[in-house]
């Protein structure tokens, strides 16, 4: 897996042997034993490309190791702050993940998600900001025709959801209102590991007024900040 990288996602088979220093039937006989086994996709003219199992492997290793570690006083400070709640999420599959949170003082707070909560992948800021700047989650999403609608607001038409993931790749972050839960809103923004592929997201989420009142351009600043200087810790790009 190593020969792949974000400049060159797909090569062939000669320019893996090549890359390898083995012969052409040796590498054939472990691609293919590759693409049996998901970790690898056949492309066009006769190419080969990581699936998403493996990047779903590298963001398990890194949420167990560095991330929740140097996330956490970035979490702490949002909290603090803005008095709701900050959460870090990983991918996982056709689900965003949260790590860890901190809830700031605020006598309302989001209890239906918390550490360890398993979010759809089309609603909310943070799993949308994930369909944005994950390498082929989008696609791998569209794929399927079961997005539930949990509020009015929740996109689940594929055009839509392509039309939402294009604004948010276009801002650099994403911005939720009622879509998941009703009354609640959230700021998410990605953060990004060395080889700069996208590896979580990093938010603030609590009620429609207070995300989307008269504080949002500070909170929106405060994320992105938070974002970007987790980026930089992680030497990310």
């Amino acid at each position: 897996m190593a020969y792949f990288d974000h400049q060159r996602p797909d090569l062939t088979l000669a320019e893996i042997a090549e890359r390898s220093g083995m012969n052409k039937t040796t590498v054939y006989r472990l691609l293919n034993t590759l693409v049996m086994a998901g970790w690898l996709a056949r492309g066009d003219g006769n190419s080969y490309r990581p699936t998403m199992r493996v990047f779903q492997i590298g963001s398990v290793a890194l949420a167990s190791t560095t991330l929740p570690a140097e996330a956490k006083p970035l979490l702490r400070e949002l909290a603090e702050d803005f008095g709701d709640t900050a959460y870090l999420m990983v991918p996982s599959g056709r689900h965003a993940v949260c790590i860890d949170a901190v809830t700031g003082d605020s006598p309302v707070t989001v209890n239906a998600v918390a550490i360890g909560s398993s979010l759809p992948l089309h609603a909310a800021a943070g799993p949308v900001t994930m369909l944005a700047f994950v390498p082929g989650l989008l696609e791998e999403e569209l794929a399927h025709h079961d997005r539930e609608p949990f509020t009015p607001g929740t996109v689940t038409e594929a055009e839509d959801l392509r039309a939402l993931v294009a604004r948010v790749r276009d801002q650099g972050y994403a911005v939720s209102e009622g879509d998941f839960l009703g009354n609640v809103a959230a700021v998410a923004a990605p953060i990004f590991g060395p080889d700069g592929t996208c590896i979580g997201t990093i938010s603030l989420g609590g009620t429609v007024d207070r995300i989307r009142g008269e504080r949002s351009e500070a909170i929106l600043e405060a994320v992105r900040g938070a974002a970007g200087r987790l980026t930089s810790r992680l030497q990310g790009r």
